[in-house]
């Protein structure tokens, strides 16, 4: 190929050429500022055989006249797509970053990673199809940033054990082991096609949570077990048995995701002591708190303590807030 041919084409960052078929093709043609050399020169500096040496530049060539007639595609560069790492698992992720900003090979990325070349070609390969959707606005993900950093959040519109569901999620997206793998790494008293609705309950509740949308009941029966299991002896008989006939109508598969038992209110009075101490003054509170208090715990306060909040409200002209369905 012509000289000045081959100086534009190098001109193009995503011509899918290798760092050492890019310095070949320089050293070759002498561009780039090197000193142009000679077939003998370069198998020299490289230590190589001179048909080594022919083969490459003849591929980088191909590769060349392959791009510029749009027979093959571009490469990806990192800074084009670092903005979607978020919608990819942690696993995959690293992979990106390892061959499209550190440009380390399959090879040297599954030494890396302790895992086959077979593996990471195949990862690979799923990444960089998802890739280019994603830069031709062909899709849309799951924010994974959004998922580790809100999973363990008491906040989340999730009812149960946010830290076995932050397990479930790493089984399953992070590892990729199958639904009978996690029921039996977890010990788990389900079958598959429930275990894999719980995960959709799981995800879906980030999603709600990302979309401003918060838990109808602030506690689960997982916070009144941990409550009653820190303070069962300090109880009176009597409450104890309260705790005990809630707990035992929880089934053990609700202990552990979602639960529709009804909590009494004085459960619900002692959880809310214990996250938020034991005496607010409405003085000392804005209308804002109190409208918050009213849409957090709407379904744990008895009537005369809404009632009252809400004349409260209507005292300074406001409504009691609608609840986020």
């Amino acid at each position: 190929l012509p000289r000045k041919y081959v100086h534009q084409a190098l001109k193009d960052e995503h011509i899918p050429l290798s760092q050492k078929e890019r310095e070949t093709l320089n050293l070759f043609y002498g561009l780039s500022g090197s000193k142009t050399m000679t077939k003998e020169e370069i198998t020299g500096y490289y230590g190589e055989t001179e048909s080594s040496l022919r083969k490459r530049i003849q591929n980088a060539i191909i590769t060349i006249l392959k791009y510029t007639n749009r027979e093959i595609s571009g490469t990806i560069l990192f800074d084009e797509i670092k903005d979607y790492l978020k919608f990819f698992p942690r696993f995959e992720k690293t992979i990106i970053i390892l061959y499209y900003k550190e440009h380390l090979n399959i090879s040297e990325i599954a030494t890396q990673l302790s895992l086959s070349s077979n593996q990471i070609s195949i990862a690979l390969k799923r990444v960089t199809l998802l890739l280019k959707d994603f830069e031709h606005g062909l899709l849309s993900g799951l924010d994974y940033d959004y998922l580790y950093g809100h999973l363990s959040d008491n906040q989340i519109a999730f009812y149960g054990d946010t830290h076995l569901a932050a397990r479930l999620v790493n089984h399953f997206l992070e590892r990729g082991l199958s639904y009978e793998a996690i029921i039996q790494k977890e010990s788990l008293p389900y079958k598959k096609t429930v275990l894999a609705k719980q995960l959709k309950i799981i995800l879906c509740g980030i999603l709600k949570t990302k979309n401003d949308i918060t838990l109808k009941e602030r506690f689960t029966s997982y916070d009144v077990k941990k409550y009653y299991d820190e303070h069962k002896d300090q109880m009176p008989l009597d409450k104890q048995k309260l705790y005990e006939s809630y707990l035992d109508n929880c089934k053990e598969q609700d202990a552990i995701f979602s639960f529709n038992n009804p909590m009494s209110e004085i459960i619900a009075y002692d959880l809310m002591i214990d996250s938020l101490g034991r005496f607010i003054s409405l003085n000392d509170l804005s209308c804002e708190d109190i409208e918050n208090i009213l849409r957090r715990y709407d379904s744990h306060l008895s009537c005369g303590c809404k009632k009252y909040l809400d004349e409260f409200l209507k005292e300074k002209g406001l409504t009691k807030p609608k609840k986020k369905e």
